[in-house]
């Protein structure tokens, strides 16, 4: 769809691609397979100064585990898109 509208503009025909950290290799994948050039840029990247003692090594914080819920259902988005031929 969006090679479609790209194709029918006069301009520039790259991009560039703002989506959450986690979202960005699903969406370049899919600007890829459809032969739009973007370039991309990561917003709301997740990093933090790491603390190395027995209590963070051993016990998950409530952040760590919504990081991994996130995680997770973006990867189940990539392969879904896969199946779906999206990427």
């Amino acid at each position: 769809m969006v090679s479609e509208l790209l194709s029918k503009l006069d301009g520039p025909k790259e991009l560039l691609l703002i989506t959450s950290a986690y979202h960005l290799p699903r969406s370049l994948a899919c600007f890829k397979k459809a032969g739009v050039k973007v370039d991309a840029f990561a917003a709301e990247p997740i990093a933090e100064e790491r603390r190395f003692n027995p209590y963070t090594l051993l016990l998950p914080t409530l952040d760590a585990i919504g990081i991994w819920q996130t995680l997770i259902r973006e990867w189940v988005g990539f392969v879904a898109y896969w199946f779906a031929g999206y990427v």
